[in-house]
């Protein structure tokens, strides 16, 4: 996926230390352990995905979501943007990504 210049005010997100993350997958949902904090992590499919994108990469919510629409089911790409946004919600706060902005 190539990645487009974020529009002004768009933050942009990767993964918070991928090499030291232990990953588990099953039927679209990944298991995620931290040794750091010692903590596990279940990733819905859409989570799964978002967090996928991030690995190695930066992205915004806006890239990771041209990625993903007509991987799920949803009516248009603005759905597919709001459950991305939703998953970064919820991977920041279990400390799974953070932000890349410069």
């Amino acid at each position: 996926m190539t990645s487009m210049p974020p529009e002004p005010g768009e933050s942009l997100w990767c993964a918070a230390r991928p090499a030291e993350l232990e990953l588990r997958r099953w039927d679209g949902e990944t298991v995620v352990y931290d040794p750091l904090p010692g903590s596990t992590h279940l990733l819905d499919p859409v989570a799964s995905a978002v967090f996928d994108c991030l690995i190695g990469h930066d992205r915004s919510a806006r890239d990771i979501a041209i990625a993903l629409t007509g991987e799920f089911e949803a009516d248009a790409e603005e759905d597919v943007l709001e459950a991305v946004q939703a998953a970064l919600a919820r991977l920041r706060a279990a400390d799974l990504i953070r932000s890349a902005d410069p």
